[in-house]
């Protein structure tokens, strides 16, 4: 049959299988590591962009203001990095066998996940809410739901759940329901589409929040996220401890959206202040603008985890660093390496070359 001939849910369908070939064939190529996760979680984003298309029909239409109060009440967005779902009471001591079999933490949630809640009322009462990963609630419809692999002990409690057996699974600490769940209309508006790529979505959550503010800000309103040409997000994003131990820092690379002919990106390097009760605070502790491509590289220092562990902190040889720090790459330039330094709290840029090199360059 000619394609003109197709009725519009074949035209739907056609596109939609174009654009999985698309997205397969490009992270195939650009990220392969990842490829097996984007495969996996596609049918899982795919439900997360048809909800919030749906929350966002239903917020617009304005029918009423209960409409958008029920829906906010119904369907939540996960914005946070910590916390579980975790598991209520046992309601029906013939089914004790298969709730002790299931861990008390039932999942850990991620950015962007969704969750229904089954028990939330309009009171402000105690009890804690319960939450379902699907809207309908249903036995059949739960059987049919296929979770992320992560997700395998929630969906076998949810079936105890719905038998009467147990109650249903609430999120803990108790606090996060009220900072770190947001209706569909409220992330959109806040996060848009500037955490969709999985490495942005593993931003810790206080991270998250500055590079919101930051391109807000007149400086950073012209800056964002961008990969160009064949450049991996590995070489734009970099974990690291670099002012301690423990401490998953960040360093990230946005690039000057005005430039189209040239590249220039800024680099921000992302450290953890301290623990809240909620999240870890982060401060910029480096910020430069460079021209060019830039490739980042996490330096470790333990040589048996790596073998070019040792740097050039203006001296003649290369010495170890306490913790982690940040190689910073670019074509035709000697590499340049921040490292902590603790004086000053900040990161400290060192060219990589012996110091009586620096000297003589500089004279010249």
């Amino acid at each position: 049959m000619h394609f003109s001939t197709l009725s519009k849910t074949k035209k739907t369908l056609a596109a939609l299988a174009l654009l999985v070939f698309a997205l397969v064939y490009f992270f195939a190529k650009n990220d392969f590591q990842y490829f097996k996760y984007y495969v996996y979680d596609f049918t899982h984003e795919s439900d997360r962009f048809a909800a919030l298309v749906n929350a966002q029909l239903v917020s617009t239409q304005g029918d009423t203001a209960a409409s958008a109060v029920a829906e906010s009440k119904t369907m939540a967005i996960f914005t946070g990095d910590t916390g579980h779902i975790t598991k209520g009471k046992l309601l029906d001591a013939s089914y004790k066998k298969e709730y002790d079999q299931l861990p008390e933490k039932l999942y850990a949630p991620s950015f962007g996940d969704i969750f229904y809640c089954v028990t939330c009322t309009d009171d402000k009462g105690t009890k804690q809410p319960g939450y379902s990963m699907i809207e309908t609630n249903s036995p059949q419809d739960l059987e049919k739901y296929q979770p992320k692999l992560a997700q395998e002990n929630w969906k076998a409690y949810l079936k105890l759940a719905m038998k009467g057996a147990v109650e249903y699974p609430t999120l803990l600490p108790a606090i996060l329901n009220d900072n770190y769940l947001v209706s569909a209309e409220d992330f959109s508006r806040k996060y848009g589409h500037n955490f969709d790529a999985f490495y942005l979505k593993e931003l810790p959550y206080g991270v998250k929040e500055k590079l919101m503010r930051f391109y807000a800000s007149d400086e950073g309103t012209n800056y964002r996220f961008l990969k160009s040409g064949n450049l991996k997000y590995s070489s734009l994003l970099r974990k690291g401890n670099f002012s301690g131990p423990d401490k998953e820092e960040i360093a990230i690379l946005l690039k000057d959206t005005r430039e189209e002919l040239n590249e220039t990106y800024l680099l921000l390097v992302f450290l953890k202040k301290n623990d809240t009760a909620l999240h870890p605070e982060y401060y910029i502790a480096f910020n430069e603008v460079f021209q060019g491509k830039v490739i980042l590289e996490t330096i470790y220092p333990d040589p048996e985890e790596r073998w070019d562990h040792k740097v050039f902190m203006n001296t003649e040889e290369k010495v170890e660093t306490r913790y982690d720090s940040l190689r910073i790459l670019q074509p035709e330039q000697k590499d340049n390496v921040l490292v902590y330094d603790e004086k000053f709290d900040g990161m400290r840029k060192y060219v990589q070359l012996p110091k009586s090199e620096i000297k003589t360059i500089s004279r010249d």
